[in-house]
């Protein structure tokens, strides 16, 4: 950081930010004694640095703001390198897209730019389930500026806040938020500068296209999406933090030289967060510098400490997708290399190596071996089977079971005949586990199709009368195989029209070279020897427990025994219960099926139960596979009683 007379030494241009010391204590600022800001160091024109020597890191949102406020410094001599932090969404991938075009262009203004994307998806696990949804804005950016302080050997740290957003609706200067933890000034440099200007810099740098791509934020949409409250002051943002428990961040480094990506490397950043030490003993800085969790015995219990030898997850998310089994692994690393459709020995290695799961399949099933189709798992394979066919099926049905004739019919003005009518049955439902062995069709429909994904080694086949099914998805990672391969049964398959063209590989159905290490690895885990499985008496068990601590199972009928459906009390919302049970107890549990976590997931699931009113935001799921334990259970079983007091007690203290 510049020295005083540094400071005073520096050649300045016009300009509107205000630069604070961040981290002095109670120097006064816009609220007086009581409030956030440092000494104000310079304001208006005499606020911004010229010197070359002196770097600086802009927080780059990947919005329009970012790019200008990096160029503004940029043009008055500092040289300006970017960070980026990436959120658990499923919009990463658009958001590194386009910050890498923007930094492409920034490379080009000031010859070279290094951009750092921070993947912080476990402090985000962190600030849901330990941070008030209100306070979670203030976190999220506290974060951003304590690691932005440590990541590099900026002097300054850059801000796009400019007047109208979120940080600007209270303080001047982003800064003065955040004075508890910086130790470098924070500088706003479009603090004061009209929106409609800052598109027009936008526009002429080049970085305006890029910047309204689309992709969330992954962090200015997080904060603000829920409201924030944004006087929450010193000894709030301390309480927060101290929550927080130092963890590894992977860090992607980005080297760009006049507009080109030259290098790329790869590491991690130890998170320790850095907090005053307020007198009890839970956060002290040590002599390096860097800051340790100094955890109380009063302490031990909501900190989630857990003996050495139970510190690995207890996974009871298994609906949404189990833990691939160390059988299906080696078989996948030992699988055939060649490709199953060359004439060499390789191919032909590989050829027969799938044509034994198929038999497996086959078995198993008890249909003729030429209708067990490969494909990429259970959406495709329902697609595939209800391609051009009229849908039947219940609102509480898999959602990829809709069907593709109504959406093309209602995008297209030219109305598809269907070939038929096919009626969906959930042979095991995805929530509850219960068990149809119904398979009675409709009158006037033609063909049954069954979504098997929850089913396949989870009931007795036997009692299944496949000569009533037409066709049936399975999916490898229910039961222990890998991702992205699964199995459909397509009764008279040559007679069905397929979804993709191409080659004639599965009967011309599935066209495309087939995953061979994913069907071996699928056939591996159909054949584990599954027989000393105790999930009968696991279901029984969560269910006379979680009734204890006051919560409503819901069932339909024989079940799997496999999944335990339950309504959390009055008050509670599921959403923070599981991403708290998660990161303070390490019990990994669902809210509902991973393919849709809504509101009208959870409606259509009490629409299967016959529950009115619907209890919407209190649904959990609990679903294991045959390797399931009773100190699993029972871990799970202390997890969710001390999150539920957890709640009961942060809801009395805020009564």
């Amino acid at each position: 950081m510049p020295t005083e007379k540094q400071l005073d030494e520096i050649a300045v241009l016009p300009g509107l930010a205000k630069i604070y010391l961040a981290n002095e204590r109670d120097a006064g600022g816009i609220y007086g004694k009581a409030g956030p800001l440092g000494k104000l160091l310079r304001e208006g024109a005499g606020g911004l640095p010229v010197l070359k020597d002196q770097p600086a890191l802009v927080l780059m949102s990947g919005g329009i703001d970012s790019p200008v406020a990096a160029y503004r410094m940029m043009a008055r001599g500092c040289f300006v390198n970017g960070v980026h932090f990436l959120n658990s969404t499923s919009d990463t991938g658009s958001v590194m897209y386009k910050n890498r075009l923007i930094a492409k262009i920034l490379s080009r203004i000031q010859g070279n730019f290094t951009l750092k994307f921070v993947d912080i998806s476990k402090l985000q696990s962190q600030i849901v389930a330990k941070i008030r949804p209100l306070n979670r804005t203030v976190m999220y950016k506290w974060f951003m500026l304590h690691i932005g302080t440590q990541i590099d050997d900026s002097y300054f740290i850059i801000s796009g806040d400019s007047v109208g957003q979120v940080a600007s609706q209270t303080v001047q200067n982003i800064s003065g938020l955040y004075s508890t933890q910086t130790t470098k000034p924070v500088i706003s440099p479009l603090i004061g500068s009209h929106k409609t200007e800052i598109i027009d810099t936008a526009r002429r740098i080049g970085t305006f296209e890029p910047s309204i791509m689309e992709g969330a934020d992954c962090c200015q949409y997080m904060m603000c999406k829920t409201g924030a409250n944004l006087f929450i002051g010193k000894r709030a943002i301390r309480n927060g933090v101290r929550q927080i428990a130092p963890c590894d961040l992977p860090v992607t480094t980005e080297y760009f030289r006049d507009g080109e990506l030259c290098q790329s490397t790869e590491s991690m950043f130890h998170l320790h967060p850095f907090v005053l030490d307020d007198g009890n003993g839970v956060f002290a800085t040590v002599p390096d510098g860097s800051s340790t969790t100094i955890v109380t015995s009063a302490n031990n219990e909501e900190a989630g400490e857990d003996d050495e030898s139970e510190s690995k997850p207890v996974y009871f998310d298994a609906a949404a997708g189990t833990i691939i089994h160390s059988d299906a692994i080696r078989a996948m690393l030992s699988a055939p290399h060649g490709n199953p459709n060359s004439i060499h020995q390789s191919g032909r290695e590989a050829r027969m190596a799938i044509e034994k799961v198929r038999a497996d399949f086959s078995a198993r099933l008890g249909v003729p071996s030429k209708d067990i189709i490969f494909t990429s798992g259970g959406t495709e394979g329902n697609n595939i089977a209800l391609n051009g066919y009229e849908v039947i099926r219940d609102v509480w049905s898999h959602p990829s079971t809709i069907g593709n004739l109504a959406k093309l019919n209602k995008e297209d003005d030219t109305k598809r005949k269907p070939l038929g009518k096919v009626k969906v049955i959930d042979l095991v439902h995805h929530e509850t586990g219960s068990i149809n062995y119904n398979f009675s069709k409709p009158a006037g429909c033609d063909l049954l199709h069954v979504d098997a994904a929850q089913a396949i080694t989870k009931i007795d086949f036997k009692q299944v009368d496949m000569s009533k099914v037409d066709s049936m998805t399975i999916v490898a990672h229910k039961f222990n195989g890998p991702e992205g391969v699964g199995v459909l049964y397509l009764k008279n398959a040559e007679s069905r029209l397929p979804i993709t063209f191409g080659g004639s590989q599965e009967g011309g159905i599935r066209p495309g070279t087939e995953n061979v290490p994913a069907i071996v690895g699928m056939g591996a885990a159909l054949r584990i020897d599954r027989s000393r499985s105790i999930h009968s008496e696991i279901e029984e068990y969560l269910v006379e427990q979680l009734t204890k601590l006051g919560c409503t199972v819901n069932s339909r009928g024989q079940t799997s025994g496999f999944i335990v459906h339950a309504t959390l009390p009055e008050g509670m919302h599921n959403v923070n219960f599981v991403s708290y049970l998660s990161v303070t107890h390490k019990i990994e549990i669902g809210t509902g099926s991973a393919c849709k976590t809504s509101d009208e997931e959870n409606v259509s699931t009490y629409e299967f139960l016959g529950t009115e009113p619907v209890p919407l935001r209190r649904a959990i799921r609990l679903s294991y596979d045959f390797t399931v334990t009773q100190r699993d259970a029972e871990r799970a079983v202390e997890g969710i009683k001390k999150t539920l007091q957890h709640f009961k007690t942060s809801a009395t203290k805020s009564a």
